[in-house]
């Protein structure tokens, strides 16, 4: 058995996760959003990291937040470090093409955060995910 179905079918198994999705890339969204949906991942989208920090703000609960570093406007770093100055919790999971031991430090210094390097295949986020959730 491949990694691949070897990673969807552990996480078929698990409890019901809510996704928050953040990219600014209409294409790579829905096409996460499928593989997570595929999984039974209840999934929530976002475009901007406004819209990520309003969907917090309106008491929306989720497991996780997913997320794009390169954002117009306020970028997932900025909005995961607004939420924790605001004393929230949810595990993030901060996606980027970003290169470079800067971003893997800041992403580190917050608590509850994964960083994932672009590309990747769909099950090393479902992997960074279950990571993320580990308290």
């Amino acid at each position: 058995m491949n990694q691949y179905v070897r990673t969807m079918k552990l996480a078929k198994h698990s409890l019901p996760i809510r996704v928050l999705l953040v990219d600014d890339d209409d294409d790579l969204r829905a096409l996460i959003r499928q593989g997570f949906e595929e999984i039974g991942w209840e999934v929530q989208e976002a475009a901007s990291g406004l819209d990520l920090v309003n969907a917090l703000a309106n008491g929306k609960e989720f497991n996780v937040v997913v997320s794009d570093i390169q954002m117009p406007w306020l970028s997932g770093l900025q909005a995961a470090t607004a939420v924790r100055r605001n004393g929230g919790i949810v595990p993030f999971v901060l996606m980027s093409a970003l290169k470079g031991e800067e971003v893997h430090t800041t992403v580190a210094a917050l608590s509850h955060s994964v960083f994932l390097q672009k590309p990747f295949e769909l099950s090393t986020l479902v992997k960074a995910v279950t990571v993320a959730l580990v308290p």
